[in-house]
């Protein structure tokens, strides 16, 4: 599989938060003070050519409030990663919670 596209043609991974009982809102047992990992696509093969710059994760539609953390683009399969903003939760080497809260809705 090949990830890669030019800066000037990003394509774009909306997130969407929704409650517990399926309405937009906050997402339930997100807790901004933790990192986690979310699976987007994954392939039997490699990934080639990987570009996080190709990929605009647009969070206008998350409401949960992020406190200075971010989501980011990863290769391997293309996971979206969430990471605090606390000392050392910039780290994409780390392993999920056990206890995950729902993946937002993912839209194109």
């Amino acid at each position: 599989m090949a990830a890669g596209s030019p800066s000037t043609n990003q394509f774009t991974i909306k997130l969407v938060s929704f409650n517990g009982s399926g309405s937009a809102g906050n997402v339930t047992n997100f807790d901004n003070n933790s990192s986690y990992s979310w699976t987007v696509a994954s392939v039997g093969g490699s990934v080639t050519n990987f570009d996080p710059a190709a990929f605009n994760i647009d969070t206008s539609s998350f409401s949960n409030d992020l406190a200075g953390g971010q989501f980011l683009a990863q290769a391997g399969s293309l996971n979206i990663l969430f990471t605090n903003n606390h000392a050392g939760g910039h780290r994409l080497d780390f392993k999920p919670r056990a206890r995950r809260p729902p993946a937002p809705s993912l839209l194109t």
